[in-house]
């Protein structure tokens, strides 16, 4: 009985091992978590006092918006950049504010009305489409990317929704306490998988203490450089 029960064992240990290194190289979620309720969103955006390292101002003034433009922000959460966004389209523009939870959905749609932001417009997406509109100036996501499964496909038929010259931004944590090398994600697989899905990296910023931000456009499309 011990025998075989080594045996097993060595054979069970071997096969999870090449299991975690085919995900590892995969585009599937590198994180996952079941939905516990939006209490959770509050003590990280507000108890947590988020802000001092998430700087969401200097965040929302490097993608450089427009008044009028239409911005996406797919996993948006209990709407922690949408007043920031709807100022930056001002008026004319439109956020369209993703979330595949309704609860959270409820959430920002009545966070919009209390803050007097009309241009937000919350949507409820699923997991592999977020159901976006399109002509898109912005996609933009935050502490989302590690959590979308099927990357490359997920992401190639968002190029659809943008405008000639749209951008997509992704900040995603390079580091957290809690977290194991397994649960990140590397800046550079996000280059290698968006750059699979036809996108290109044309800016990156690097003021963040804890998250990387890159911005991409579509591959091959002309475009101004960034100032």
């Amino acid at each position: 009985m011990t025998l075989v029960y080594l045996i097993t064992l060595w054979c069970f240990g071997n096969t999870t091992t090449h299991l975690d290194s085919t995900a590892a190289v995969s585009d599937s979620a590198t994180y996952r978590v079941r939905y516990s309720g939006i209490e959770s969103y509050f003590k990280v955006d507000i108890e947590a006092d988020r802000a001092k390292w998430q700087l969401p101002e200097l965040v929302v003034d490097s993608l450089r918006i427009l008044p009028g433009q239409r911005v996406a922000d797919i996993g948006a959460g209990i709407g922690y950049f949408e007043g920031l966004l709807a100022t930056a389209v001002g008026e004319t523009g439109a956020v369209y504010a993703e979330e595949i939870e309704p609860e959270l959905v409820e959430h920002m749609k009545e966070r919009a009305v209390i803050e007097g932001t009309p241009q937000v417009y919350p949507i409820l997406g699923t997991p592999d489409d977020p159901s976006l509109p399109d002509s898109l100036d912005l996609i933009f996501l935050c502490n989302t990317y590690r959590y979308i499964d099927a990357r490359r496909s997920y992401f190639s038929k968002l190029r659809d929704h943008l405008s000639p010259g749209g951008r997509l931004a992704v900040v995603e944590f390079k580091r957290f306490p809690q977290d194991t090398t397994e649960q990140r994600i590397l800046p550079s697989r996000v280059i290698e998988e968006l750059t699979a899905a036809g996108y290109e990296l044309i800016q990156q910023f690097d003021f963040l203490p804890k998250q990387f931000f890159l911005v991409f456009g579509r591959s091959g499309e002309m475009r101004p450089s960034p100032k």
